[in-house]
Formats: structure tokens, C-alpha cells, sequence
């Protein structure tokens, strides 16, 4: 197999690979510090029981708080392999589709992660509010 180092298909898998780890980055960031804000609001509900995904997301935000520094180890190789595998399986018509499909579940994977984040957060604020105005 040969490797052809087209410039338009270098810079593709940059764009690619860099809206990848920008969404990546929202994610750890919003794991990091959004979590924390909305920890305050947790406390004030008392004697409320979080649903799962929330205590999950707390469960991961403190551990994301204690391992910080680790984060960039983990998610700057992630990135050079996601870029890698998009580029090979780009080189190729037969293997083009596969690389859209690489792609796709790549933005699939960390849009997950995101809405993760938001359904975590907003759905305790949610169920409290429909409590409290008695709508069930």
C-alpha cells in the first residue's frame, strides 16, 4: 500500500482531527469546571435522591479533578491515532467509506460524552422543578 501525502487530504484530516479534540476539550472542560458549579445546586436539594447518571458524572468529574494532569497523556495520543486512522483510510477509494464512517463515530463517541454532560446536569434541576410545582 502506498501512502500519498496529498496536501488537500493532509489538511482535511487537521480540520478533522481538530474539531474532534476541540469537542474533546469542551467535554474535559465541562467535566472539570461546569460540574463543580452545578455541585452547589446538588447540595441545596436535601434529602433528594440524584438519578445515576448524575452521581456517575459527579463519580467522573472528581476523578477527572484528581487526575487532571494525566488528561493530556490520555487524549493527545487518542488524537494522533484518531488522525491516523482517518488519513490511511483515506487514501483509498475502497477504503474511503470507512473513513467517513471512522469519522462519524468518532463525532458520535464525544457528542455522546456531551450530551452525557448536559442530561446529567439538567435533569435533577429538572425532576426537582416538576416536583415542586406538583406537575407529574
Amino acid at each position: 500500500m502506498r501512502i500519498h501525502l496529498s496536501r488537500p487530504l493532509l489538511l482535511d484530516t487537521a480540520k478533522t482531527v481538530s474539531l474532534h479534540g476541540n469537542l474533546w476539550l469542551t467535554f474535559l472542560l465541562g467535566l472539570l469546571f461546569l460540574v463543580s458549579q452545578f455541585w452547589l445546586t446538588f447540595r441545596s436539594m436535601k434529602g433528594k435522591i440524584l438519578p445515576s447518571m448524575t452521581t456517575d458524572l459527579l463519580n467522573a468529574s472528581d476523578w477527572a479533578w484528581t487526575n487532571w494532569i494525566f488528561l493530556p497523556l490520555f487524549l493527545i495520543p487518542l488524537l494522533v491515532l484518531d488522525g491516523l486512522v482517518y488519513f490511511l483510510l483515506h487514501q483509498g477509494r475502497r477504503t474511503a467509506g470507512l473513513g467517513r464512517a471512522w469519522s462519524g463515530l468518532m463525532y458520535t463517541v464525544v457528542l455522546g460524552a456531551l450530551a452525557w454532560l448536559g442530561l446529567g446536569l439538567v435533569w435533577p434541576c429538572y425532576c426537582w422543578c416538576c416536583e415542586v410545582s406538583g406537575a407529574n
